[in-house]
């Protein structure tokens, strides 16, 4: 019982571990890949060979988000990656926090509360994947 237990726990981790969705073309598997954040440090003789986009969560922070791209990236032959950061508001969602307090005065009861909404927010990082030219 103890080792189905343990499966049911290991299967359900292993669901939580994002995986990077790649989209476009694939080429033999590189050895090295360069991570940019900016367009302009990218080398001039490169051809763009796919894209993915990633949202950060409490198991994907930025550093493990790079590593995973890295190695995709790997798979995948491109030579390498550039990273855009974005940040969003979701219109439709909303986080609703509503306390609410009794106080007793005397014979009577005093009730107090507070609401509170805020946008809900999400980020991410787009991954474009480049290639040589040359190759």
């Amino acid at each position: 019982m103890k080792k189905f237990y343990l499966l049911c726990f290991t299967s359900a981790c292993m669901g939580c571990a994002p995986s990077i969705n790649y989209l476009g073309e694939k080429y033999p598997a590189t050895k090295k890949v360069q991570a940019f954040v900016s367009a302009d440090r990218l080398p001039k003789e490169v051809i763009m060979i796919g894209q993915s986009q990633q949202f950060y969560s409490a198991f994907l922070n930025t550093e493990k988000m790079q590593a995973k791209a890295e190695k995709k990236a790997m798979q995948v032959g491109a030579d390498f990656i550039l990273l855009t950061p974005w940040y969003s508001s979701m219109p439709a969602g909303a986080n609703v926090n509503s306390q609410t307090r009794i106080d007793s005065v005397g014979k009577s009861q005093m009730v107090f509360t507070q609401t509170q909404v805020s946008p809900t927010f999400t980020n991410g990082c787009l991954i474009n994947y480049y290639r040589n030219k040359t190759q």
